[in-house]
């Protein structure tokens, strides 16, 4: 049962960001994706409940996005999975027409790659690099989500090398690359961003149309 108090919430949040244009960040994890959550956060937008999101991982994954989008009615700013995935921002960008996505990267493949195998090390195995049992065995979201997410969205196999450097570029890679293809010729609809940069949030903010006295992104959720 949602108790009451959830429910006055919900509706709240939905009368909040009626009418107002979503923002979606695309970016995989470990580009800086909490930051710019904690970001828009300070700027009175109202934050999709990642958890939330995460937890409808096998439905979005068979292609049922009616949970999702009953859950984008009550935020205006959402990141992280499954809002990286092809198959969500494309519909996404159909659904919401006058949406802005922001794709989040990093300096380089190999900063990122080191940066999502520190995380996780930490996060499922005590620092050490993480094994099919410890990513079955975490507790996130529910216990075992991590190596579904894995296995069902990068591609994660239980007889192959886990964390494999030159699959996991190559994903990311990919990633950008059909991103930026999408969105060719639509500028307006989608920015680039390293969060590393100088001037990123003013150019951000120049994209969104938002001003604002921050000059520079936060930075959190460092591994």
């Amino acid at each position: 049962m949602i108790s009451l108090k959830i429910k006055i919430a919900s509706f709240i949040n939905r009368a909040k960001v009626f009418g107002k244009p979503k923002v979606f960040c695309i970016g995989f994890n470990k580009t800086g994706t909490t930051s710019l959550k904690v970001l828009f956060s300070k700027l009175g937008f109202v934050v999709g409940d990642q958890s939330e999101a995460e937890f409808l991982l096998s439905e979005i994954q068979m292609g049922n996005f009616e949970g999702l989008l009953k859950h984008i009615e009550k935020a205006q700013f959402f990141q992280d999975y499954p809002f990286s995935t092809p198959n969500t921002y494309k519909v996404l960008d159909e659904k919401y027409p006058n949406a802005k996505f922001i794709l989040s990267v990093r300096d380089s493949p190999e900063e990122w790659y080191n940066s999502l195998v520190k995380f996780h090390s930490l996060k499922f195995n005590n620092g050490n690099s993480p094994t099919v049992k410890s990513l079955k065995e975490g507790d996130y979201i529910y216990k075992g989500w991590i190596w579904e997410f894995l296995s069902q969205v990068y591609g994660f196999e239980e007889d192959k090398d886990l964390y494999n450097k030159a699959f996991l570029i190559n994903l990311y890679l990919n990633h950008i690359e059909e991103v930026k293809e999408y969105f060719k010729g639509r500028e307006d609809k989608l920015i680039v961003i390293n969060l590393q940069d100088e001037g990123g949030v003013e150019k951000l903010f120049q994209f969104l149309n938002i001003k604002a006295s921050i000059s520079e992104f936060p930075w959190v959720n460092k591994s």
